[in-house]
């Protein structure tokens, strides 16, 4: 199992046109400056996605609305990344503050995938299912695309619903 390290921080907006960004796109932590060897060479943006589990936003709070950890203007945002780029980030980058394993857990499920279904549904192949059964022609995929851990298209668990179920699927730990 691969352990990571939880990192909370803010994301702004950029309020005027640069080469490389747009107003009012949003503006995170300049990550690059962690140093290449500690991102695997990569750009952060694709490191924390191959070797962490990617950005996490507060759904619940856009930079629209406010919240306690999104005041307008700015939303609260978590990455998971391995030690040694936590490490070099958080000395580095003024702002950034260290999740406990707890912390990171209720901002997953609570914040971040809070807003999604349980079950992710094809509607498309259930449809096709009902109208063969109208037709009473068979239906052998009918048993795979209802079972929602398999991985046929149909009815599918969301493993990214709760960190739990998650962990689980990806074997990764925030510690």
């Amino acid at each position: 199992m691969a352990n990571l390290i939880a990192i909370k921080f803010q994301a702004g907006l950029h309020t005027e046109d640069t080469k490389n960004h747009k107003a009012g796109h949003a503006k995170y932590p300049d990550f690059n400056k962690v140093s290449l060897a500690n991102r695997n060479g990569m750009d952060w943006c694709k490191f924390i996605d191959a070797y962490g589990i990617g950005m996490q936003y507060d759904k619940g709070c856009g930079h629209k609305n406010h919240s306690l950890d999104s005041p307008v203007g700015e939303q609260c945002c978590v990455i998971a990344v391995p030690e040694a780029f936590a490490t070099e980030a958080l000395r580095v980058l003024p702002g950034l503050v260290k999740l406990t394993p707890e912390q990171f857990e209720d901002f997953y499920d609570n914040k971040a995938h809070a807003h999604e279904d349980d079950e992710h549904v094809d509607k498309d192949v259930l449809e096709t299912i009902a109208t063969k059964e109208t037709l009473n022609l068979p239906v052998p995929e009918k048993v795979s695309a209802l079972d929602p851990r398999s991985k046929a298209k149909g009815i599918r668990e969301n493993v990214n619903k709760t960190w739990r179920k998650r962990k689980a699927a990806t074997g990764f730990k925030v510690v």
